[in-house]
């Protein structure tokens, strides 16, 4: 839970960089793809059968209360606004929230072995997704980067260009045996951007 987690990693960098925080004009945010489910959808989609069958089930997740780890339900969008607000009184700072690239072709191809329907989910999820992080942005008064989202369009997967996502990526895990054979944890970044996803990215900001 952002409660949990994310105010101890600020009370943690405020400890260790005072004289930063005196110089910080902004801060960017990039979260919630994490606590969206989104690393499920992934699994399942590039697994065996058809997501889309519960493709119902991850949307209204967005928008129902759930208990993060705090003890108590709240909605993806409380936890998004509690983290923008929190930000903001640690830096002093405006706050710039980050939403996704849409990841994916709305059409599919043999490299993905997923289906169309599956690439079309893909996208209509990651769209609301960013409007989750859009409302909670105007909720706590901070900035939303709405070039983001189109940052990938032409390299995106199964694109015309050299695809700036790691649609599969099979990268295991440093820890014990028992982590580093888990094969969940082989594709623990998949579906994230590469290095060519990362400057475009970085261009839709700017």
């Amino acid at each position: 839970a952002w409660q949990d987690v994310g105010q101890g990693q600020l009370a943690q960098f405020r400890f260790e960089t005072p004289t930063l925080l005196e110089s910080v004009d902004f801060s960017f945010v990039s979260i919630g793809g994490n606590d969206s489910l989104f690393s499920e959808i992934g699994q399942s989609c590039m697994g065996p059968g058809d997501c889309t069958d519960i493709a119902q089930t991850w949307l209204d997740a967005l928008d129902e209360p759930r208990d993060f780890g705090a003890g108590e339900a709240t909605t993806l969008r409380d936890e998004l606004v509690a983290a923008y607000v929190a930000v903001r009184d640690i830096t002093g700072a405006p706050v710039v929230a980050v939403p996704y690239p849409l990841p994916v072709t709305d059409a599919g191809c043999d490299s993905t072995l997923i289906s169309e329907n599956e690439h079309r989910f893909i996208n209509e999820f990651v769209t609301e997704l960013n409007r989750a992080v859009r409302d909670a942005a105007a909720l706590a008064g901070a900035h939303y980067v709405d070039t983001v989202e189109s940052a990938l369009v032409g390299q995106r997967v199964c694109g015309a260009g050299e695809a700036g996502l790691n649609f599969i990526t099979l990268s295991p895990v440093p820890g014990s045996i028992e982590d580093t054979l888990l094969p969940v944890n082989w594709i623990h970044n998949s579906v994230h951007p590469n290095e060519i996803g990362h400057g475009l990215i970085a261009d839709a900001v700017r």
